[in-house]
């Protein structure tokens, strides 16, 4: 009988359990060898670790750990109130929840210190290092599992996304759990695996909601891998994991039923995720869904309005969901080969070496760290491409690794079919790693491979080393504007302005850039400068209202009020409906002695903000001042029934004093005239 290749002996032969017995000479080799990996892959957890909180060491009093930016921010919020007490809360869940109520567990324990998060993390990127390792081992053998758990640990995305009050850390871990007992399980049939792998799939979804990929992968895979089982053992193990998968979304489900009457399993944001990615002019990464309002903040509340707005009516969570669906579905069905185009784009975005920027980049807080820039060389390109050799050289053991075939091209094809941002990628890169272990770990064994299966493993990692380097433009990285942002609404204006400088000779034609340096050089009452960058701003984005009254409130803080005057009139142009800005315009006018003008802007202000508790305050005291104190009054009870509903006790205490004195002025007079 021919001698298989040394490469097909090591993965070929199904791999048993050691045995403790140590009688055996080769047993006692085999046992002291095992002993050895595994304190060799706890090595790797514990340099994992150590790397990570070097690397949080390195930014520990950068501006970047001063501030929680994008997704991070409501995460952080939403966290806080969960551990004030509110743990069922009161609506139906937008956002994935599970690591919010993973923050408000650290948060109810170790109170609200995102350092102690994101040491917490680091600990748990190094228990996924071990996890994958093991994964590593148990599909292909014990040398691929250290250079797989050695690989996760050095790989500067991974250190990156631990270091971020983002879920992407979590996202990892439970990647990882999957992958280690589902390797567990196929070698040992026991229940408590797919038990396992069940509660982590539940928790995965709820927390990366395009992971529902994976169930039907894995119902598929326990019913025709395992034909040598018998049908009804197959149907158990099935039942055992979508018991166990359910034990996480039902409560979920029930939750939201029982705050929203809603029965949704994880969250209503499906929809606008969809249209983001899929609609006319998409480029395949995020695009907010009203313009400067990229921010997590707003996002709920603009795919609420819009969608109401088109449908006349108010909608339920769901039907919000739906109307995104729809717009989406319309879009492929009537433009099909334009959608096919962006797909294609989205799939060559998910394989690309660079990390696709969402909030915050790896590359800009590369600049802040030597441990990220020493490792910028292993990137998923180099990664992706070794992995293609790996794929190739253990080609033959397919059905053994037909498992991490389906989930990877299912995880992949999932995050395409919406939008492509580097966190969303992110879970890809486990099962990449897998493949690019396997392949380094045949090395030794390259000498004895067939010269053309060789060169043809090399032709395939080529191509897929073009496939991922092929440039592919993005949208720009606008790390430094989005914590420049945080900054000055913090009031750390020196800070911010060090940022945005930065930002802006990067990005000389961001309007958003110019204006939010001009912010920040205004907190710091550099006027002249300011005023510099809101023009700049203007000219680039001629409807820009923000600048247009950020340049009127910096003219009027210089005593040029008729200058301001011109501002506010610009703005409100384009923006006439805005009561906040007809109040400014209204106390610039009054301040100018232009009193009726003043009067009908304030007007103007109450009538087209009913809850704006200025505006009617406001035009109060014009009326006060002008003797019309039975219209005062009138103003004065609104502004009182807006500031009780509002919770501003001290206004509404000053605002009662008010009243009580124009009352008092009115029986004066009355008693006057008698």
């Amino acid at each position: 009988m021919a001698r298989l290749p040394k490469h097909k002996q090591r993965f070929g032969a199904r791999q048993e359990p050691l045995s403790d017995d140590f009688r055996s000479p080769g047993k006692f080799f085999r046992t002291t060898l095992t002993a050895i990996a595994k304190r060799r892959l706890a090595l790797i957890g514990l340099l994992a670790l150590l790397i990570r909180l070097i690397y949080l060491a390195e930014l520990r009093r950068t501006a970047f750990f001063a501030v929680v930016i994008g997704d991070g921010k409501e995460y952080d919020r939403w966290a806080q109130q969960i551990a004030s007490g509110h743990w069922v809360g009161s609506e139906v869940f937008y956002q994935s929840p599970s690591y919010p109520y993973f923050l408000a567990i650290i948060f109810a324990v170790a109170g609200h210190h995102l350092i102690v998060v994101r040491v917490v993390q680091a600990i748990l990127g190094a228990v996924s290092c071990v996890l994958l390792g093991y994964a590593a081992k148990e599909f292909f053998n014990r040398r691929a599992g250290l250079i797989a758990a050695l690989l996760l640990a050095i790989y500067p995305p991974a250190i990156f996304f631990d270091g971020l009050i983002q879920k992407s850390s979590l996202d990892l871990l439970l990647v990882t759990a999957i992958l280690a007992v589902l390797a567990k399980f196929q070698r040992q049939h026991t229940w408590k695996w797919l038990a396992m792998a069940g509660l982590a799939l539940g928790v995965l979804i709820v927390n990366r909601e395009n992971a529902r990929v994976f169930y039907p992968i894995l119902l598929a895979w326990l019913l025709l891998y395992f034909r040598t089982e018998g049908v009804r053992r197959r149907l158990r193990w099935a039942a055992i994991l979508t018991i166990f998968t359910a034990a996480v979304l039902l409560p979920i489900a029930l939750r939201n039923y029982y705050v929203g009457r809603e029965f949704l399993i994880s969250t209503s944001q499906l929809g606008p995720n969809l249209y983001i990615g899929n609609h006319p002019g998409a480029q395949g990464s995020y695009e907010p869904l009203v313009a400067g309002h990229g921010n997590a903040e707003f996002e709920r509340n603009d795919a609420k309005q819009l969608a109401e707005q088109a449908a006349g009516k108010p909608l339920s969570p769901s039907q919000v969901s739906d109307y995104w669906v729809n717009r989406s579905v319309d879009y492929i069905r009537h433009q099909p080969l334009s959608w096919l185009r962006l797909l294609g784009r989205k799939l060559l975005l998910t394989f690309n070496a660079k990390e696709a920027v969402d909030t915050e980049s790896i590359e800009a807080y590369s600049e802040y760290s030597i441990m990220l820039r020493a490792l910028s060389w292993i990137n998923f390109g180099l990664i992706f491409s070794v992995a293609a050799l790996g794929a190739w050289l253990t080609r033959t053991l397919w059905r053994r690794l037909s498992l991490l075939y389906a989930m990877v091209f299912g995880m992949a094809l999932s995050v395409s079919i919406f939008y492509v941002v580097a966190r969303y990628r992110y879970p890809v890169v486990p099962f990449v790693i897998l493949f690019a272990a396997a392949a380094i770990s045949l090395v030794p064994e390259l000498p004895t491979l067939p010269r053309k299966q060789l060169l043809a493993g090399i032709l395939v990692a080529i191509g897929a080393a073009i496939l991922s380097y092929l440039p592919i433009k993005t949208l720009g990285d606008d790390t430094f504007l989005n914590v420049g942002e945080e900054l000055i609404r913090m009031n750390r204006s020196n800070e911010a302005i060090a940022l945005l400088k930065k930002f802006v000779n990067t990005s000389p034609n961001s309007a958003d850039g110019h204006y939010n340096l001009g912010l920040a050089l205004r907190q710091t009452r550099q006027n002249d400068d300011a005023l510099n960058e809101f023009a700049t701003a203007i000219r680039l984005r001629a409807n820009y209202f923000e600048a247009h009254v950020a340049m009127a409130l910096t003219l009027e803080d210089k005593g040029m009020p008729f200058g301001a005057l011109d501002e506010f009139q610009n703005a409100l142009r384009l923006q006439p409906n805005n009561g906040a800005v007809r109040v400014a315009s209204a106390d610039l006018l009054w301040n100018l002695g232009r009193t009726s003008e003043a009067i009908s802007e304030y007007q103007q202000a109450a009538r087209i903000a009913p809850d704006l508790f200025e505006a009617h305050y406001r035009l109060a005291q014009a009326y006060v001042r002008t003797g019309q104190l039975a219209e005062a009054v009138d103003s004065l009870q609104r502004a009182l029934t807006i500031a009780n509903a509002q919770g501003r006790v001290e206004d509404a205490r000053q605002v009662q004093n008010a009243i009580d004195a124009c009352r008092a002025r009115m029986a004066q007079a009355v008693r006057t005239n008698r």
